[in-house]
């Protein structure tokens, strides 16, 4: 039994006040970016609208969530109230989504492709078959389609990259289409979806949390997380669709049921490609169990071709989403400029620079996933820690680093909150920055010395604590668990 002190009455009063005024300081950013999204309305020219205004009060969102993070949270471990808090905690982030309701996305236009998908896969149409293009230049013959043509408006005129057929999986499909089926091309119902889904990834890493004796209030580092807030509620991106069921593969795994584990992997898989790379962390524990391994990877293989099956089907060539992805795109990856520039220094041959840099990021994720399984895991807690390791290498290798891609390492940072990764949280919003400077003219020199500012503080911390072997989240550091 634990005797309550005097000192432990006002440390927690202090407690209560600092996440009070934490809260309403999120809160109020939430707020005043749903109140001046309209400045950043479709119709109005980049150049005109306040876009480092904006910016700065993303920074600053996120160094009051990094205050959070790294002073307020470690104080709140030995709270005598564990579930009030965690009550609180939770009411103040669903405010801050509820408030971007009716807000206009701040520079992104990606939900368009979303709501014209659902349509399409709302009436049974391959959403994969034709690009927004064909069908705007009537070259695509069909009295459904046509009839969603002129029920969309201007949806389908918006579509960024119209010549591209989808890139999007069977999942983040189905959640189109259910956001289509509750209004048909609404921003807000599909805001709704994400709502939703938002609530069941929170509820997943309280799961986590709980089956890993950790203090369930470190959910904050999702849940208060403004990148997450901005990123799903206000830009409407669909990353939710992916994170319940990875999340509910990670659950499952720590549960020690890697088969039904291989399975919401696969799911995870179906929303976006990367998720196979936790499929490692979860067989690695059936090699000595032949027979389970099988069932695992039988079922995590016929559900990937079968949901990925209508995508094959409709082939692969110059206007497919997937190619030109995977292909082309680059996006701030300061990574990905160190690779690049390798892969000049090496003569030309078959490939060219571009495509080697490309092939060299897939072998160094692919290298880190592999050595970070090569013995069992010690622990549940040491599984969550793979997992988080496959997300950060995407994340931190990839061609393209947008500001929603932190959240497929969001919800590992309630069990592991590296510094480095956490950092991210201040910098990625200076991406937004980049179409200011693009509108103006900027050279690139400029564009390019942004992409190290930042990039280099984040490398630079995760570095310092690789050396000097600093691994958050153990066993040891977790003497309290808020339940």
């Amino acid at each position: 039994m634990t005797v309550q002190t005097r000192s432990d009455k006002p440390n927690d009063r202090f407690v209560f006040k600092f996440w009070i005024i934490s809260g309403a300081a999120l809160l109020c950013c939430a707020l005043a970016l749903a109140a001046t999204s309209s400045q950043f309305a479709y119709e109005i020219e980049v150049a005109s609208r306040p876009i480092f205004q904006f910016v700065t009060g993303y920074m600053i969102a996120g160094a009051v969530f990094l205050a959070v993070a790294w002073v307020l949270l470690p104080r709140s471990l030995t709270v005598q109230k564990p579930l009030s808090l965690l009550m609180l905690m939770i009411v103040f982030g669903l405010a801050m989504r509820i408030v971007m309701f009716g807000s206009v996305p701040v520079q992104e236009n990606d939900y368009y492709r979303y709501l014209w998908d659902g349509a399409l896969t709302a009436h049974g149409i391959n959403p994969w078959a034709y690009s927004p293009q064909s069908i705007l230049d009537g070259s695509v013959d069909d009295p459904t389609i046509a009839q969603l043509k002129a029920q969309a408006g201007t949806v389908l005129e918006r579509i960024n990259y119209g010549d591209l057929r989808s890139v999007y999986p069977a999942v983040p499909q189905a959640a189109f289409a259910l956001a289509y089926t509750i209004k048909p091309f609404s921003l807000e119902a599909w805001r709704g979806v994400l709502l939703l889904l938002d609530l069941g990834t929170l509820g997943l890493i309280l799961m986590l949390l709980s089956s890993l004796n950790r203090p369930l209030v470190w959910a904050a580092f999702y849940w208060w997380n403004p990148i997450v807030i901005k990123e799903v509620m206000n830009s409407a991106h669909m990353e939710p669709v992916l994170l319940v069921p990875l999340l509910a593969a990670l659950v499952l795994c720590v549960k020690a049921r890697p088969v039904a584990a291989s399975g919401a992997a696969a799911l995870a898989a179906a929303a976006k490609v990367w998720p196979v790379l936790t499929l490692p962390a979860i067989w690695r524990p059936l090699l000595k169990q032949p027979t389970r391994l099988v069932a695992a990877m039988a079922l995590a293989g016929l559900l990937c071709l079968a949901l990925y099956w209508p995508v094959i089907a409709a082939q692969f060539d110059r206007s497919s989403g997937f190619i030109a992805f995977s292909t082309e795109w680059e996006r701030i990856s300061a990574s990905f400029l160190i690779l690049t520039a390798m892969a000049n220094l090496i003569p030309q041959s078959v490939l060219e620079p571009g495509s080697l840099a490309r092939l060299t990021a897939a072998a160094l994720i692919a290298a880190t996933v592999l050595f970070n399984n090569r013995t069992p895991a010690v622990n549940a807690s040491d599984t969550v820690h793979r997992f988080l390791i496959a997300a950060a290498a995407m994340l931190l290798l990839s061609p393209v680093q947008l500001p929603w891609y932190f959240m497929w390492i969001a919800p590992f940072l309630c069990v592991f909150p590296y510094r480095g990764l956490l950092l991210i949280t201040l910098m990625f919003p200076l991406y937004y920055a980049f179409f200011e400077l693009t509108a103006t003219g900027v050279e690139e020199t400029w564009l390019l010395a942004l992409v190290w500012i930042m990039w280099l503080p984040v490398w630079l911390v995760l570095a310092f604590d690789w050396w000097t072997g600093k691994r958050p989240g153990t066993d040891t550091c977790m003497v309290h668990k808020a339940s």
